[in-house]
């Protein structure tokens, strides 16, 4: 995460899968907005994505090949 003028950019960088959110991009995006919501300086987020893409959205692959992760998913969020 960048902070510029209030402002915290947000980079979803997984271009080679077009940036499908998998489970430790999820995680990664709880912990950030997180941060970002606790965080006085910041008033707006804007979230990108690296390559061709914004998101094709969830990794369906994801469910076969990587463990699941939901004890470390902030429950206040």
């Amino acid at each position: 995460m960048e902070v510029r003028d209030r402002v915290a950019y947000l980079t979803l960088n997984r271009p080679e899968k077009l940036n499908a959110i998998n489970h430790e991009m999820l995680f990664d995006l709880f912990e950030t907005f997180y941060e970002v919501r606790e965080n006085p300086d910041i008033w707006l987020a804007v979230v990108t994505g690296a390559g061709q893409a914004f998101s094709t959205g969830h990794d369906l692959v994801m469910g076969r090949e990587e463990p699941r992760r939901p004890d470390e998913v902030p429950n206040d969020f």
